[in-house]
Parts: structure tokens; C-alpha cells; sequence
């Protein structure tokens, strides 16, 4: 079982969670001796603590959106996770306003909307319900700590990303809620069984209105168009969905529905490196090279350390014969990945191209180096013979 949880929490570090919420099912059913419990729950703590470390430190925040949420601020962190948790709570019980993502609210004036100042309040009213209600503990208490500990590691406490709730997150979460609903349904049973078969009804009821939901639901995730065409109609304002939608857009040779949605993602958000990349590939497609260009090099501005653009832009570059603005995107590229191969072998080609055969060699050998055949049969070529 061991072995299992780790396959899993090295595919997926958010499963870090998995021995708290054992924990919660022993005590539930009351397992012992509780020693034993424990102790049969620390290979899994430790396999956890250190992906966890491993997650957090490998963690990287793309610093083109700093300008459109606040990443460092614990501030706000707090009120994020606290809305988050309310958000994801309310959403299982009753699933109206649904989408795949909820992205982060726009800051203004250096304040979240009001909504968010109060989240915590919501938070300490439902704490105090629990207390009040405890003598319902062996229904409530177990269902609720399995929902907080499942949720835990997606409620932003350290706020990081667009995405400030995803549904699909809440998945197993909810398993807690609907076990607290299921405690309920039988409780009410118990004590009014008179009104038996009302309650059973309205249970069906609900069980059906979630079933049509949930029906109607599955058609929005035929693809990541009409996907992100129902995220958009719920964050109208949001770059990031419209990015999303454009490369899907791409993908299925709509051009000019893609070009579209980078421009407006490019006009909610000029700070975002990755719409001018996408939008100069389109353009690419499209033949226009000088408009590919001015895209990459927005790009690059933006983010001087975005390989991929460095590396289109110096393709680009060679197609259009302009072999020393080339050589200089190429050696940029290898500064950011100097493990590849082809990076090598392209710059060696477009030193060839203006009969730099020296440095074309030296390149060449290290595409070889890094495991190029083509540069092996280019360098027997224009090296060996010199």
C-alpha cells in the first residue's frame, strides 16, 4: 500500500493529503489501539512532507501576470483561502453558477472586492454552527475534516497562478459534504418517520436535479473550445481563458477565430508574454513574417528568458536569409537550454550560410556531442575535410 501511495503522490503532490484523511476515516470508525493507528500513518507523513517541500520549491510563478494579481501578499492570501473554501462549499450544495475555472478577481485601487473581506466571517459563523450542532459530531465533525483536508492545498493560501478555483478540485471534497447530507437524511428519518417518504422524495429530487446538471454539464467538455467558450461567458474579463480558447482555436486551423482571442486577451491583459507567442505563430501560418517578428520580440521583452520565443524568432530570422539576427537568437536560446542538440545544428547552418565555417564546426561538434546525426553528416562534410 505504501508503494501505491507514493506512485501516487509523486504523479500528483496533491495527494500529500491522503494520511490526514485516513486518519479522519479511522477515527470514525473508530479503529484501535490508537498507538497503533498512528504509527501505521508516519511512512506516509514522511513520503508526504517531502514531496510537499519538493512541490513548493520547484514551484515557479510566471512574473508577467504580477502586474494582474498580487503572488507575495499573505494579506490577501488569507481572504482568498477563507472565500475559497465558502466557494467550494456552497458550489457542492448547490452547483448553479458552474464553471471549469474561477479565476482570481481583478485588484483595483489595490483592494479585493468586498465579497472577499467578508469571506472570513462566513467562515467563523459556519465554525460556530458546527460547535453549536455538536452533539451531531459523529455526523458532521468526520464529513467536514474530510472535505478541509481534501481542500486544503487548493485554497491559495499562498496565492499563485490565475486560477483561484478549479470544480475539479472539489471532486473528492465533496465525498465529506455528501456524507454529512447522507448523516442528515438518515437522522431526520429516525426522528420524523412520519414525514418518511417527504424526505426521501426531496432527496430524490436533489439526486435528479444534480444527475440533469451534471448531464447537461458533460456537453460543455466536448472539446476546449466550447469549454472555454462557457468560461468566458461566465469571466468575460479575463485574458487567460481567451488564450486558451485561441491556441484550441489554432489547433483546429481556426486562424482567424484564434487571432481574435489573443487580441482580446492582448487588450485585457498587455502584460501576458505568452498571447504575442501564440499570436506570432498564427501569424507565422499566415505568411506574415514581419508581424511573427514584432510578436516574438514583445515576447522576449516581456520575458527575456522565454526560450521558445528566442528560438522562433531566430528560425524566422533564418527563413527570411537575415543569418546574423539568427545566430544571435540561436546563441540566446543555447544560453537559456545549452543541452540541445538542434539549437547546435541550426546556428551551425546559419554560420555556413555566410561562410563561417569555424564557428560553424564548433557548433556542429557539440550538436554531435548532445546526439545529432545530422550534424555528424554535416561536419564529415564542411569539417573534416578543412
Amino acid at each position: 500500500m505504501y508503494f501505491f501511495f507514493l506512485f501516487s503522490v509523486l504523479s500528483k503532490p496533491t495527494a500529500f493529503t491522503f494520511p490526514l484523511a485516513l486518519l479522519v476515516i479511522d477515527i470514525y470508525l473508530e479503529r484501535k489501539p490508537f498507538r497503533r493507528m498512528i504509527l501505521n500513518k508516519i511512512p506516509f507523513v514522511l513520503f508526504s512532507i517531502i514531496v510537499a517541500i519538493i512541490a513548493f520549491s520547484t514551484h515557479t510563478v510566471d512574473k508577467n501576470l504580477s502586474s494582474y494579481i498580487s503572488f507575495h501578499s499573505l494579506f490577501n492570501g488569507f481572504f482568498y483561502s477563507c472565500y475559497s473554501f465558502i466557494f467550494y462549499l456552497l458550489e457542492i450544495i448547490f452547483p448553479f453558477r458552474l464553471s471549469a475555472l474561477h479565476y482570481f478577481p481583478l485588484i483595483r485601487n489595490g483592494l479585493l472586492p468586498f465579497m472577499f473581506f467578508i469571506s472570513p466571517v462566513f467562515v467563523l459563523v459556519l465554525c460556530l454552527l458546527i460547535y453549536r450542532f455538536r452533539r451531531f459530531s459523529k455526523i458532521i465533525i468526520p464529513g467536514f475534516f474530510f472535505f478541509i483536508i481534501s481542500i486544503i492545498w487548493f485554497l491559495k493560501i499562498i496565492p499563485f497562478g490565475t486560477v483561484m478555483v478549479a470544480e475539479r478540485y472539489c471532486y473528492l471534497a465533496s465525498l465529506g459534504i455528501f456524507s454529512i447530507e447522507a448523516g442528515l437524511i438518515l437522522f431526520l428519518i429516525k426522528k420524523f418517520n412520519s414525514f418518511k417518504y417527504v424526505i426521501i422524495s426531496i432527496f430524490v429530487l436533489f439526486v435528479i436535479f444534480l444527475s440533469v446538471k451534471t448531464f447537461n454539464r458533460t456537453k460543455l467538455w466536448k472539446n476546449e473550445i466550447t469549454l472555454f467558450s462557457d468560461v468566458i461567458s461566465k469571466y468575460p474579463d479575463h485574458f487567460k481563458a481567451y488564450v486558451i480558447r485561441g491556441n484550441a482555436k489554432a489547433s483546429a486551423n481556426d486562424l482567424s477565430g484564434a487571432m481574435n482571442d489573443y487580441n482580446h486577451a492582448i487588450s485585457l491583459n498587455s502584460r501576458y508574454s505568452k498571447s504575442y507567442f501564440y499570436r506570432a505563430k498564427v501569424k507565422l501560418i499566415l505568411k506574415d513574417s514581419i508581424g511573427a517578428i514584432s510578436d516574438f520580440t514583445q515576447a522576449i521583452q516581456l520575458d527575456s528568458k522565454y526560450f521558445t520565443a528566442w528560438y522562433y524568432r531566430a528560425y524566422t530570422f533564418h527563413c527570411k536569409k537575415d543569418y546574423n539576427k539568427a545566430i544571435n537568437d540561436y546563441n540566446k536560446a543555447i544560453a537559456l537550454k545549452p543541452h540541445n542538440a538542434n539549437l547546435y545544428f541550426n546556428v551551425s547552418l546559419a554560420y555556413l550560410s555566410i561562410g563561417d565555417t569555424s564557428n560553424a564546426c564548433e557548433k556542429l561538434y557539440k550538436a554531435i556531442n548532445f546526439g545529432s546525426l545530422n550534424a555528424k553528416i554535416f561536419s564529415e562534410k564542411f569539417c573534416i575535410k578543412k
